[in-house]
């Protein structure tokens, strides 16, 4: 397979791919919860179990809780999720 000149050109395309990801990491993103209570970022469009991102309770307080629709600040910390805050408009404020 080492002569393949396919399996050769994919894994071209795959390190450079790989190599762009790891020079321009994105950490901070926007997201928003839904009906169920997961998480849904602008990037990653899977939804995130609640149970499977970390809420910063610090900045929202510890009765706050996240409502379905809430647009959110994530920072990403390796590969977990964690809602720094809620985003509000000016008008809400």
């Amino acid at each position: 397979m080492a002569n393949n000149p396919g399996v050769n050109k994919l894994a071209r395309v795959l390190a450079q791919r790989m190599g762009e990801q790891s020079a321009s990491p994105q950490d901070f993103e926007f997201g928003q919860i839904t009906k169920n209570g997961s998480l849904v970022t602008d990037t990653f469009r899977l939804p995130v179990p609640k149970q499977d991102y970390v809420l910063n309770h610090l900045l929202l307080g510890e009765d706050s809780k996240l409502k379905s629709g809430d647009r959110v600040l994530v920072v990403w910390v390796h590969d977990t999720p964690v809602v720094i805050c809620v985003i509000a408009s000016g008008k809400e404020l």
